[in-house]
């Protein structure tokens, strides 16, 4: 594993990756996680820096200010803090690193929209003591694309929900899209999250609901999760209504994939957006093949009938796609191979509050 890295670091530098090189620099402390591996420290002599961290930091990240910017749009600070090293965010800090420093541009290889602070990737990269630190030093819980508390759901950190929620972070908020944040724990299958996020908030029906679709939309709908959900009172036949359930700036964005996608430029996202307005967890647990999901759907009582905006019902979701025998047989409208997969499920899973 060391030498894997190693061999990626080197490649960063060899073609003048230096944010790249300072993401998997930093990011050794989750990648070897659990694992008896020794990190590498640094690339370059430590010359003469003596005990001062944040200096040593700076010297083997390549970078000569404690406020400089790179091309990715991250500052020394971020970097830090996906290592999570308390001794170096304090010296940072301690250098005049502004802890409300925001990035300025997106990062598709870890999943990131712009204007991440230090706080909200300590938060999804579960840095507990790193966290503390931010939070002490006045990192503000708000400001981003979407707050702190939803990077929190994103990593599955229910210690850090408990955490900002202490401080006065809003559990139920939403982002800018005007996505949930209980609905984004469902859509990345953070049961942690989802369950503490149950006891801080106490979300309505609806809440629940499309917390079940947004599981079913992305790889949250395993039959386990949607028969939590259900349990807790989330409606089968929940119809997503973008006026409602989108912000503006969402439904913006979701208009101009929909169009690319009525022009061929087709995608998941594409596809996704065409489609969102009235359709229901059913069918898109059918698009996104999460197939046990479905079953669990159907058995529980799942209506086939209704078509979304584009008049497709749930089976034209399977057009197209080699599904399983069971969930043929329940789009048919035979639901004892469903309810036999819902009841296996059922008693092999386990969640707990």
């Amino acid at each position: 594993m060391q030498k894997i890295l190693m061999q990626k670091l080197d490649h960063c530098l060899y073609v003048g990756d230096l944010p790249g090189f300072r993401r998997h620099f930093n990011l050794q402390s989750t990648y070897l996680r659990g694992l008896e591996i020794e990190p590498v420290f640094g690339l370059l002599d430590s010359g003469e820096r003596g005990d001062d961290v944040a200096a040593e930091f700076l010297h083997q990240n390549g970078f000569r200010r404690v406020g400089e910017v790179d091309s990715a749009g991250w500052r020394p600070l971020h970097y830090a803090t996906l290592a999570g090293n308390v001794d170096v965010l304090r010296g940072l800090l301690e250098k005049r690193a502004q802890v409300n420093g925001r990035t300025w541009k997106d990062e598709p290889s870890l999943g990131f929209p712009p204007t991440m602070s230090a706080l909200d990737l300590s938060l999804f990269y579960r840095h507990h003591e790193a966290t503390r630190l931010l939070l002490r030093a006045r990192a503000h819980l708000v400001g981003g694309v979407s707050p702190a508390v939803m990077h929190a759901a994103g990593g599955d950190n229910a210690e850090g929900i408990r955490m900002v929620c202490a401080l006065g972070a809003v559990p139920l908020s939403q982002n800018l899209l005007g996505n949930p944040t209980f609905a984004t724990a469902a859509a990345l299958a953070a049961t942690e999250a989802l369950e503490e996020l149950l006891v801080q908030g106490h979300p309505s029906s609806m809440d629940l609901s499309r917390a079940l679709f947004d599981a079913t939309m992305f790889r949250g709908g395993s039959a386990e999760l949607v028969q939590r959900l259900i349990t807790l009172r989330a409606d089968v036949d929940f119809q997503l209504d973008l006026p409602r359930d989108w912000s503006r700036l969402g439904r913006l964005l979701l208009a101009v994939k929909s169009w690319q996608h009525r022009r061929g430029r087709t995608s998941a996202l594409t596809t996704i957006a065409y489609h969102l307005h009235g359709s229901t967890p059913l069918m898109q647990a059918i698009r996104s093949a999460q197939f046990d999901g479905a079953a669990a759907l159907i058995a529980a009582g799942a209506r086939l009938d209704l078509c979304n905006c584009r008049k497709w019902a749930a089976g034209d979701f399977a057009h197209g796609q080699s599904i399983p025998h069971f969930l043929q047989l329940g789009l048919e409208g035979d639901l004892s191979e469903c309810r036999r997969i819902s009841l296996l499920t059922q008693s092999s899973s386990c969640f707990s509050i």
